[in-house]
């Protein structure tokens, strides 16, 4: 059986027939009778970009069979294993039975070794987030003899594939192997009749090239780069790679390539022996042109292994740039170089890593930023330069060049290169002891000081003699070894004494007798100091500025909670993937930081090695730092984090805001099932044993119970039954973080533009409009511009390869803002669109068609025409959307709704702004009414069971989340966030806080995970607040728990009891006179359903899901009989 790491895995591909009649689970369980496992799978939709790429080894009329029919719908990808390795050997037996029973072409799959690494790649990219590896590749002489080929060279041709990857040259050697050499490179064909051939091929006279890589994934990417092991094979099924196009058979194949980690060390220490590649330092300049850039700059910097040793900002003035580019002085554009880089700041960087030259060489790319963006386009010339002088960047020819331009900005650092061993041995007997940069010998020694300084050596050999004659012991001889060297340090005694004489306090300007007699003298006044300037500085746009260290865009976060085995790790795994969220455990980050070796490292392996808790300082700057690295995403699963309220209140108070707190409830013997289960399966571990076990329920229960009870009441908690299996929890979990579409579609000239903008203000929908996308691309240069320019021309939908990538581009951009809720405008215009969108993104949609009549819309379009729109191209969209094929589509579609739309009625209601101003209100009032979300209200007086109604009622609807709105308040208080800060200083100031911020936090709860309706209690508090919750929500049904007057005394008692208010009878007494209008209100409506309690002053559980049992029965039921006919 063969190492989890040396297990081939293949792919599978199954074509869109086989989804759609559900072969799917069929298949599935007869490769696993085979003992083939499904390690990975999913559903992809096909572009026909995508197809054609992924078929181009076909021939043309297969290929095209393969495109049609990979672009007919959805596909299910499959990555198998087998425990033995051998993967692609069972399926071929496989093969024919499953071509007989399932149809010719019905399924694809990986050939060879070779496809399978290509294949997994294809389909589940990972190789760009492997570390950073090294790898071997050697030309062979028989392709280096070929010369050139299409003007380049193999060597050219491998460097630039290499480039193309993101993968760096580091060495490069001419050699001619021995056979022992060639030995060690051709272990892929020991045990072969290919062996002795494949080794003569890399003993021939004329040599090889031996090149040394290194990137993330490189030996995977090199192997993908060189095609299968026979060029016969390659030039086939891989026909673009490097042994297809240079190589001949199996053994003259044009390149070898290491296959795995272990010989791509083995074979590195062959070709590049210990001292062959040297540590070297290099300068970097960010230019003036390109330091707005400096961040991503020095990012790329950092990716690439490069150490900055020194960096200082500076701007060059024009005779230091000369100097600094004295060897261009005979140059033409000498001038403008100087020109160039005295223009503004600039930043220097003194760079180290293994062959930082010709690394640097790379990362920088081409001198013209026009080459560099051919040859190397992920280059930092291609991607921040501008032109020939404004190339973003500035680097080191040699090492030699090196040397000197780093002493130009750091004179401090010396020209050196790192010193080996025999160097460093050297310069501690010759350096002196005495602070200098120099070597001083004894005729550097002044005329009249005949003595000279001890050197190092000698310094430290005194010292280690005098501790061995006091002989301290532990941690006491390295303090005495200290004290030692402060009181014996030479160059103490070097530095001199200075005199500095006291400041003059006074000035005589003029001194003398008077005419009486008596002496006098005039003193000057004291010089006042320069005032400074006043600078006038704006507080709020200080505020908005995000500061060095901060996130630069609130990000959108979730906690993760759940007890030991209910499958925390399992589940972030999975929504990280699906809903690109980046998992981040505390956990990890501590142990990758101690790893590192870092600073906050440090601090936290202090603590492990204690044994006591990482502070919580410490906790967040991990977690600010690793939330810092991704902002580009901005979207963030916490696992292990909070561990208490006071932790998760000191995160959203100085690191972000929570999104919600996804909860996996499970029962404590469920969590001990299945880590006993875990425990057999996985023995070792340490933490599994009972007593473990229940300690850390038990630590569990005492962390998570407060942070349900502090999350819960604000609407900010979501549960998830982790009882169930995986697939059914995570089906739970993908309802939480799906985002919510509405795609809002009419005939053209309808008012879909200023409808959004209202979502958009009222409900916090991002509004995206997919013509005005295409209407900016097609103006646009890029390739399919002139496609999508006639299309819309000529009113028909443009293909959903051109247009949803767009659209996505939007939404991705919007969601690492932290929104989940769009309004996406004429759209869709097929239902490939649909099918193409909703599968890369999972969502909860709803259609909603503004219903004009045909000659309503010939109406808007005319109105749109008189504004400057082209009435012909509207005309061509008017008749498409009344068509057979995009009505049909709209049948197709599940959630279409129509809003109602007239123009004679909206015409009826007269208001400035005339006709257009009319239909902009009418089709908002209609839309009004199908997207406002719904609310529960439960009424009571405080210490009532309201929050234990309100509970039940959330849960008996999906997604619906119960609310009190005085917890929900007084919590924004306390987490100070953006909303709290805001209350806090109306509240300083003696304002009222206005209803409106408790409306928008209520909606705010709603958008978090795409709710439609909320159980709401503590609200309203005033009659006239009724009015604005209906402007903003649709009121379903009223509960209002009442009771005699003996029930309200000793609801009151219980109020004044718990009650932190300074006057709680005060209190009280106002909810008792302020609570009858509100419910005589909904009384009246027909909305209120009372609840009333009896003499114990309080319901049962039972008692209460009884009563909303009854309540929530229909009114009417319909009865019919089979035996009444029309005849009786």
């Amino acid at each position: 059986m063969l190492a989890l790491e040396e297990k081939l895995r293949m792919v599978v591909l199954l074509m869109p027939d086989l989804v759609l009649e559900d072969k799917v689970a069929e298949i599935v369980a007869t490769l696993e009778e085979s003992y083939l496992e499904v390690k990975a799978r999913k559903e992809i939709f096909f572009s026909d970009a995508e197809a054609e790429s992924y078929f181009h080894y076909l021939e043309p009329s297969a290929r095209k069979a393969a495109i049609d029919s990979a672009s007919r719908g959805l596909c299910e990808v499959l990555v198998l294993e087998h425990l033995d390795g051998d993967v692609v050997e069972r399926f071929v037996e496989m093969a024919p039975a499953m071509t007989g029973t399932y149809g010719e072409g019905s399924f694809y799959r990986s050939m060879d070794r070779w496809e399978c690494k290509r294949d997994v790649e294809f389909f589940f990219p990972h190789l760009d987030s492997l570390p950073v590896e090294r790898t071997l590749a050697v030309l062979k002489p028989s392709a280096i003899a070929m010369g050139t080929m299409n003007g380049k060279t193999i060597e050219q041709v491998l460097e630039d594939e290499a480039a193309a990857v993101g993968l760096f040259v580091v060495g490069k050697r001419q050699c001619q192997l021995t056979q022992a050499e060639a030995e060690v490179l051709c272990q892929e064909y020991a045990g072969t009749t290919d062996f002795g051939g494949a080794c003569g091929v890399l003993c021939q006279e004329t040599g090889c090239i031996a090149i040394c890589l290194e990137g993330r994934g490189a030996i995977g990417k090199l192997q993908l780069i060189c095609g299968p092991l026979h060029a016969g094979t390659a030039r086939e099924r891989a026909p673009t790679t490097i042994r297809a196009c240079w190589g001949t058979d199996t053994t003259s194949n044009a390149i070898h390539a290491s296959v795995d980690m272990s010989c791509a060390d083995t074979e590195l220490k062959t070709m590049f022996p210990e001292g062959s590649l040297q540590m070297q330092r290099t300068l970097c300049i960010v230019k003036p042109d390109a330091i707005t850039n400096l961040v991503a700059i020095k990012s790329e910097i950092e990716a690439a292994g490069f150490t900055i040793l020194r960096e200082k900002q500076t701007t060059l003035s024009e005779d230091r740039a000369k100097e600094f580019y004295r060897e261009f002085k005979d140059h033409p554009s000498f001038s403008s170089i100087v020109k160039e880089a005295s223009s503004g700041p600039c930043c220097a960087m003194a760079l180290c890593r293994l062959e930082a030259i010709s690394v640097w060489k790379q990362l920088m790319g081409d001198p013209s930023v026009k080459e560099a963006r051919k040859s190397r386009p992920g280059s930092i010339r291609a991607r921040f330069g501008r032109d020939g002088q404004r190339n973003a960047v500035h680097g080191s020819d040699s090492v030699k060049a090196g040397a000197l331009e780093i002493r130009f900005f750091f004179p401090e650092m010396g020209a050196d290169q790192i010193p080996d061993d025999d160097e460093v041995r050297d310069f501690l007997f010759r350096k002196s002891s005495v602070e200098s940069m120099d070597l001083k010998s004894l005729s550097d020694a002044e005329a009249t000081n005949f003595a000279t300084d001890p050197t190092l050596q000698q310094l430290l050999a005194q010292g280690l003699g005098g501790l061995c004659q006091q002989k301290p012991k532990g941690l006491a001889a390295l303090d005495w070894l200290s004290a030692w060297l402060a009181d014996h340090n030479p160059s103490q005694a070097a530095k001199k004494l200075q005199f500095e004489p006291p400041e003059r306090t006074k000035q005589f300007l003029e001194y003398g007798v008077n005419s009486d007699g008596m002496p006098f003298v005039v003193e000057a006044p004291r010089a006042k100091p320069s005032a400074k300037p006043v600078v006038e500085v704006d507080a709020a746009m200080l505020a908005a500025e995000p500061k060095e260290g901060e996130l630069s865009t609130p990000p959108f976060v979730v906690f993760v909670a759940g007890g030991p085995g209910t499958g925390k790790g399992t589940q972030c795994k999975k929504i990280s993937q699906d809903f690109n969220l980046v998992h981040l455990s505390t956990g990890d980050l501590m142990r990758e930081e101690v790893a590192a070796d870092s600073a906050l490292g440090r601090q936290v392996n202090e603590h492990m090695q204690a044994g006591t808790l990482v502070p919580d300082d410490i906790v967040l700057a991990l977690l600010k730092k690793a939330m810092m690295k991704h902002q580009d995403t901005n979207r963030f699963l916490l696992d292990g984090f909070p561990r208490s309220v006071d932790q998760a209140i000191r995160f959203e108070r100085e690191v972000a805001e929570v999104a919600f707190m996804f909860f996996l409830d499970c029962s404590h013997d469920t969590m001990k099932e299945r880590i006993t289960a875990r425990s057999k399966s996985e023995p070792g571990r340490v933490d599994d044993n009972d007593e473990t076990v229940k300690k850390r329920l038990k630590v569990f229960d005492e962390q998570t119970t407060p942070l349900i009870s502090y999350y819960e009441p604000i609407g900010k908690l979501r549960r998830a039954n982790a009882e169930q299996d995986i697939a059914a929890v995570y089906a739970e979990a993908k309802r939480f973080f799906s985002s919510r579409f509405i795609y809002l579609t009419g005939p053209p000239g309808t008012p879909m533009d200023q409808v959004a903008e209202r979502l958009e203000t009222k409900y916090g929908y991002a509004a995206i409009n997919l013509t005005t996308l295409l209407k900016t691309y097609s103006e646009s240069s890029a390739a399919e511009a002139v496609q999508v320019k006639k299309a819309l021309a000529a009113g028909k939908p443009v293909e959903a390869s051109i247009a949803c990538p767009l659209i996505l581009s939007e939404i991705y951009r919007d969601m690492a803002l932290g929104v989940q809720n769009f309004v996406l405008c004429d759209f869709p215009q097929s239902l490939k669109q649909v099918q193409f969108l909703e599968y890369r993104i999972p969502s909860v949609t709803r259609t909603l068609v503004l219903d004009f009549s045909q000659a309503d819309a010939a109406d808007l379009a005319a109105i749109a025409a008189d504004k400057g729109a082209d009435l012909l191209q509207l005309e061509k969209q008017a008749f498409y959307f009344f068509g057979e094929e995009a009505q049909q589509m709209l049948e197709t579609m599940s959630g279409v709704e129509r809003v109602h739309c007239s123009l004679i009625e909206m015409n009826m209601e007269p208001m400035e702004g005339g006709l257009e101003q009319q239909v902009v209100e009418g089709t908002w009032k209609g839309v009004l009414e199908k997207v406002k979300p719904g609310l529960t209200l439960v009424l009571g007086l405080p210490s009532t069971q309201a929050p234990e109604l309100a509970t039940m009622l959330a849960k008996r609807k999906p997604n619906t989340y119960a609310v009190d709105c005085n917890q929900l308040l007084d919590r924004e208080l306390e987490r100070q966030t953006e909303t709290g800060r805001a209350m806090h200083d109306m509240l300083a100031k003696g304002q009222v806080v206005p209803f409106s911020m408790t409306l928008e936090l209520l909606k705010g709860v709603l958008n978090l995970t795409s709710s439609d309706s909320l159980v709401v209690e503590n609200c309203p508090m005033y009659v006239d607040q009724i009015e604005l919750i209906e402007q903003e929500f649709c009121i379903d049904q009223v509960y209002y728990i009442s009771g005699l007057d003996e029930q309200v005394m000793s609801w009151k008692d219980m109020f004044m009891k718990q009650c932190t208010d300074p006057d709680p009878a005060k209190t009280f007494n106002e909810r008792v006179e302020r609570l009858p209008p509100i419910v005589a209100h909904f009384a009246g409506l027909g909305k209120l359903t009372e609840l009333a309690v009896g003499a114990s002053g309080k319901f049962t559980a039972e008692e209460l899901e009884s009563m909303i049992d009854r309540e929530t029965l229909p009114d009417d039921a319909v009865i019919s009989s089979p035996l009444c006919s029309a005849e009786s």
